[in-house]
């Protein structure tokens, strides 16, 4: 099945955020979780499902997104979430903190997640 590795990811980050949220209502995460969980889980949620649709799609579990891809996620997430949003759209608040940890869940997705994934992998002819 391609793509196993990136389904299991994208179920556990998504637990996690949903874990995130729930402790923030019952008010037992610390403050670093509260301000900055969000942030680290958010680039290995949304980079594990583009896996999984690239794994879908090309029929192929050793595919890996390249570095590049992340790269500009990374770049994404932090122009638009703390500069376009709070200066132009009026919603959220500038925190560049929140870079370091969109990298921080960048370095994550990288280093745990985006891996080929086990499973029937097409040999030499």
């Amino acid at each position: 099945m391609p793509g196993l590795i990136s389904l299991g990811a994208l179920m556990f980050c998504g637990a996690a955020f949903v874990l995130l949220r729930w402790g923030e209502a019952a008010g037992w995460l610390p403050a670093w979780a509260r301000d900055h969980g969000d942030d680290i889980i958010s680039l290995p949620l949304v980079l594990a499902a583009a896996l999984l649709i690239h794994r879908a799609l090309r029929k192929e579990a050793a595919f890996v997104l390249p570095l590049g891809h992340g790269l500009v996620a990374l770049a994404f997430f932090a122009l638009y979430f703390e500069f376009l949003m709070p200066r132009w759209l009026g919603r959220g608040v500038a925190d560049w903190w929140d870079v370091p940890s969109y990298a921080l869940g960048w370095a994550i997705f990288q280093l745990a997640i985006n891996r080929p994934a086990a499973g029937p992998h097409p040999g030499p002819d």
